[in-house]
């Protein structure tokens, strides 16, 4: 998880936003996002604390966007396990296609899951 958080920082931090308020656990769910303007990527990330998926829509607005996503998801099917030197790694990223529907991005926040999506924009 740490590494999802330090390694996609951005160059500036834009809202993440439902409904006009900030995601800060309303329904289970916490969002931030980023721009990183020198690597041309949008980087949303979110907690999904609930016990079942709970589909997103992101909304682009006005950014300009290449047509290309990926969602990283970091989850365990048990909440008791971790990643330790004697078990090895149990929980990884997993990265997999986003889909983009014109100007947004759909997708599905799996039960108890730590995720990042990237999303690639033109840089000028």
């Amino acid at each position: 998880m740490q590494k999802i958080f330090s390694n996609y920082n951005g160059t500036h931090i834009v809202p993440a936003l439902s409904e006009g308020k900030a995601l800060t656990g309303q329904d289970g769910i916490y969002a931030s996002a980023s721009l990183d303007r020198n690597k041309g990527k949008l980087y949303v990330k979110i907690v999904n604390s609930n016990e079942k998926p709970v589909p997103v829509q992101l909304d682009l607005g006005r950014l300009p966007y290449t047509g290309t996503a990926v969602q990283q998801i970091l989850k365990s099917q048990n909440k008791e396990d971790f990643n330790s030197v004697s078990k090895g790694e149990i929980i990884k990223p997993v990265t997999t296609p986003v889909k983009m529907n014109g100007r947004r991005v759909d997708a599905t926040m799996e039960q108890l899951s730590v995720n990042l999506i990237i999303i690639d924009f033109k840089t000028r």
